[in-house]
């Protein structure tokens, strides 16, 4: 007769289950959902190690690829700012978060990692900072000074709020990007 077949990680678990992979006995805590069936936890680390290709060079490509995108995009922004009080930032931060994307997955040959596309979305978002920077202490400044600059007060706040902007849509933009979800 045939012996029940206990989990593999729980000695007494009795299972009818098996890996789709390796066809060792696993109970339903221990098994691993994917698209052609239940997989064990050992398989499943296998396979996530297979798809970490990622190596140490490739963390500073992503840094200075994604960094230099959002720096060059955030500086033709003020530009953008010219033509319908800056509604057009609702296309421009996306395609730039785009063509960072682009050319990052270029640059990086389909190497993957599980950090690299956090630390790309980081230095996005760090690239756009000086920018920031510079208006908020431009800012700082007309406020100490004692004339009545509330124009230029005003317009300084303004592009402050839409350099934000243009890091949040470009930075989600590019996470999805990367995460593998397309716009």
């Amino acid at each position: 007769m045939n012996e029940p077949l206990v989990c593999v990680n729980h000695p007494n678990v009795a299972t009818q289950l098996r890996c789709a992979k390796c066809e060792a006995p696993i109970c339903a805590k221990c098994a691993r959902r994917t698209p052609t069936g239940y997989i064990c936890p050992a398989c499943q680390k296998g396979l996530q190690k297979r798809f970490e290709s990622v190596v140490w060079y490739d963390y500073l490509i992503a840094l200075i690829i994604a960094g230099a995108g959002s720096a060059i995009g955030s500086l033709f922004l003020p530009l953008l700012m010219t033509f319908w009080y800056g509604v057009l930032i609702i296309l421009y931060a996306p395609a730039v978060g785009k063509i960072t994307g682009r050319l990052l997955q270029a640059a990086l040959r389909k190497h993957r990692g599980k950090r690299l596309f956090q630390v790309a979305v980081a230095a996005f978002i760090l690239g756009g900072m000086p920018t920031i920077l510079t208006e908020i202490v431009y800012t700082w400044m007309l406020i100490t000074a004692e004339v009545n600059v509330m124009a230029y007060l005003s317009f300084t706040l303004f592009l402050i709020g839409y350099q934000i902007a243009y890091l949040f849509l470009g930075a989600n933009t590019l996470w999805r990007q990367l995460k593998g979800f397309s716009i």
